[in-house]
């Protein structure tokens, strides 16, 4: 978790100012591999963060990879929807007042409920 941050920053600047990919160096599998995480094709491309290849002129091979973790990205998707629509004090337009609130302390404890929930 990382924020808060105005909805209408680009995603590149919030990885930028999150610090993730100086994180994620230092993180290996224990047979040395380095570890990766699936990011939004908006993202640069790093040895730790994997996204989508172009569109245009793909291999089998290729268009296999972006069949699979299209995939993924679908589920991060609605973990994002199961957060909103299970606590409706979330809903930005109706509740939520950005500087009268602690928006950021609600979204995190909100979301940690919904980890719980899900795992037990």
């Amino acid at each position: 978790m990382f924020g808060p941050l105005e909805g209408r920053r680009h995603d590149t600047f919030t990885l930028g100012a999150s610090g993730l990919a100086d994180k994620l160096r230092k993180f290996q599998s224990p047979n040395k591999n380095p570890f990766i995480i699936y990011g939004d094709p908006a993202y640069d491309e790093t040895l730790n963060i994997l996204s989508l290849f172009p569109e245009a002129n793909l291999t089998d091979d290729q268009q296999g990879f972006n069949a699979r973790r299209g995939k993924l990205r679908v589920d991060v998707e609605c973990g994002f929807r199961n957060i909103c629509s299970n606590f409706a004090i979330l809903d930005f337009k109706k509740n939520l007042k950005v500087l009268l609130q602690h928006v950021a302390i609600y979204y995190l404890v909100v979301t940690i409920l919904t980890y719980v929930t899900l795992v037990t």
